[in-house]
């Protein structure tokens, strides 16, 4: 959000005529500071007409068009973008690109007024984005068109970033600690039980003896290299995809993972069981989906394969997955793997402090917070977070986290005589969120 002064406010609320929009053009590495961008940093500034001053600095009169309409807009699958056109008479302008070029520049279009405009206040930034390569011209050329693009890493992208695929997509080796491909090795071996069987004798007579019986088993995978490794943001209920797993008898190992952990890694598992009747989960060991690490122990921002031996065994650099053993399986039978869920805290990304400072990485479920860490990642659309409002951003993630009350009463609340007591009269009916919480309530 910008704030004008009251001078320059009047001036757009009037029907000036001194208003005019001036364009900057500022290096490619250039970033806002906390009052925007300074035009005495600028490489060029130019303007519609001549004597144009502004933030201690002079503007060219070389732009031949270049306003608000020419501005787009789009929530569309295209980047939002301003174009404008310079006069090339005296051959500047194709100097300029022979010496500097335009291509990759960082472009800020601005508001401003002739007769009023002095601070940063009294000015609007209309748009801001990178040069695009001009159009083909020459020192011959009347003039030149440029288009600036909404600064963002494209407008494709893929959503979740990756899929179960054998090899990494930044093309690690299996060897590297953060390799995040998924490699299934099968896995057999046999399992010995015992049975009891009658044998008949003399044709009368029989008797009970036991009987070793020698089954063999191998693993099973669940992995499909064109299925998305899921991203799960706030609290989701997932079920496990196996990645390696076998009925080894009279219990089931396997490796199931569940979500990607992107930078940060997830908040962690609730409530995590077998969904399968008759089987039950014996024990888990829970990976949070960070990277890779060398050496076990797990740490706070790592984690190993500190089982080689297990059905599965892998580092699965930024995968949350877990290594589960489960029970309700008879020798007899090789049973199919159980359907193992849990509730997951979805991955962790950059949340407000109490002053609105985003640092630390925490779960939320907030759409402003996720919002501009989706922008933000370098898995995504990498916008560095210089470029946001995070003055804006907090007060509209506090926004979304009040909670709405109803006072309307048009839901009737049932209570006994011997409750009506405790609740009195003053009590409202709350709309259902997720909000409303333990901490809510404590706060």
């Amino acid at each position: 959000m910008q704030t004008v002064s009251d001078t320059f406010l009047t001036r757009l609320q009037s029907s000036a005529t001194s208003l005019v929009m001036v364009v900057e053009l500022y290096s490619t590495g250039a970033v806002p500071t906390s009052s925007g961008f300074n035009p005495a940093a600028a490489v060029k500034r130019f303007a519609p007409v001549s004597g144009i001053a502004f933030g201690g600095a002079e503007y060219q009169p070389l732009i031949t068009k270049g306003g608000t309409g020419d501005i787009k807009r789009t929530l569309r699958k295209e980047l939002s973008s301003f174009s404008f056109t310079l006069d090339n008479s005296t051959r500047e302008i194709y100097e300029f690109e022979r010496d500097v070029n335009f291509e990759g520049l960082i472009c800020v279009a601005r508001l401003i007024d002739r007769k009023v405009s002095i601070e940063f206040a009294d000015s609007v930034v209309c748009f801001t984005g990178r040069c695009k390569p001009p159009d083909t011209f020459d020192k011959a050329s009347a003039s030149v068109s440029i288009t600036v693009e909404q600064i963002l890493a494209g407008t494709e992208i893929n959503v979740p970033r990756r899929t179960f695929a054998p090899d990494d997509m930044e093309g690690r080796a299996v060897s590297d600690y953060e390799f995040e491909g998924f490699r299934y090795q099968a896995r057999s071996g046999t399992v010995v039980y015992y049975e009891t069987v009658k044998k008949r004798f003399l044709l009368f007579f029989s008797k009970k003896k036991t009987e070793s019986r020698t089954l063999q088993y191998s693993s099973r995978s669940d992995l499909d290299s064109t299925r998305a490794v899921p991203l799960a943001l706030g609290r989701v209920q997932m079920q496990g995809i196996h990645i390696a797993g076998a009925d080894t008898g009279s219990s089931f190992a396997g490796t199931a993972a569940f979500c990607d952990g992107h930078e940060f890694g997830i908040g962690g598992y609730e409530n995590t069981r077998s969904v399968t009747p008759g089987v039950y989960l014996i024990d888990t060991n829970k990976k949070r989906g960070l990277k890779g690490g060398a050496n076990p122990p797990d740490t706070s921002d790592t984690q190993t394969n500190d089982d080689p031996a297990w059905i599965g065994a892998g580092i699965y650099s930024r995968t949350a997955y877990m290594r589960y053993s489960a029970g309700g399986t008879s020798p007899q039978n090789d049973d199919p793997l159980p359907d193992v869920v849990s509730v997951i805290l979805g991955v962790k990304v950059p949340v407000p402090d109490a002053v609105g400072v985003f640092g630390a990485a925490a779960v939320s479920d907030n759409p402003v917070v996720l919002a501009r860490w989706f922008i933000n990642s370098k898995y995504y659309f990498n916008l560095p977070a210089v470029w946001f409002d995070d003055a804006e951003n907090y007060t509209e993630s506090r926004y979304c986290d009040h909670v709405l009350v109803d006072q309307a009463n048009t839901d009737v609340v049932q209570l006994n005589a011997s409750e009506s007591v405790f609740a009195g009269t003053g009590y409202f009916n709350y709309q259902s969120t997720g909000a409303v919480s333990p901490a809510f309530w404590q706060n």
